[in-house]
């Protein structure tokens, strides 16, 4: 028969055995619960990372969920909200005499007097072919074009639209833009009216 230690490994078998044996008991308690301690400490912390990752994972999916739905119903009431203002004061004979006037600093007085009545971001008026008359958000800023808008190309042609743009002086509103008729039902202009997003 062969000697079990004859094999590759035995000798270190041996070895350790024969460290062991003269290593104190205390010792040898001290590396078994270091042992334990940092095996309990991995098993905490791969716990924990589950509970957190799914724990927390959940929350905030439910939370980004919420807001979601929350952000949506506040842009369809404004949606709703600036569709009917817009039709409200395309309806102004005021507005329809500053437009055929071209009268910029009334423009101004009834754009900035209906932002703050209407709690509106935003307010422009313009003639017929979009060219701006008068902004109530940025007072000093007329003359340029904002034909190029989705909403007001279909109030140029005769249809009220809202929406969701990027403009020229702020960079997204949700706006609503209506045409402005004279008394034989031309279209003479346009107002655009909303909200800063």
């Amino acid at each position: 028969m062969s000697n079990p230690n004859s094999f590759a490994g035995g000798s270190h078998m041996s070895n350790l055995s024969s460290y062991l044996s003269k290593v104190k008991i205390s010792t040898k308690f001290t590396v078994i619960n270091i042992i334990i301690i940092i095996s309990i400490i991995i098993i905490i912390s791969a716990a924990m990372h589950v509970i957190v990752t799914r724990v927390l994972g959940n929350y905030f999916n439910e939370e980004v969920i919420v807001k979601a739905e929350l952000l949506q119903k506040n842009v369809e009431h404004l949606s709703e909200r600036a569709d009917n203002l817009s039709g409200f004061l395309s309806e102004s004979d005021e507005l329809k005499n500053i437009i055929e006037s071209g009268n910029r600093s009334s423009g101004v007085r009834f754009a900035k007097s209906a932002m703050a009545s209407m709690e509106l971001g935003y307010l422009a008026i313009t003639d017929s072919s979009g060219k701006i008359i008068a902004r109530g958000h940025d007072t000093e800023k007329y003359g340029d074009s904002i034909a190029y808008q989705a909403t007001m190309q279909k109030a140029l042609k005769g249809e009220k639209s809202t929406g969701i743009e990027e403009g020229t002086v702020l960079r997204y509103t949700l706006r609503s833009a209506a045409p402005v008729k004279n008394i034989r039902g031309e279209i003479i202009g346009a107002v655009t009216l909303g909200y800063n997003l």
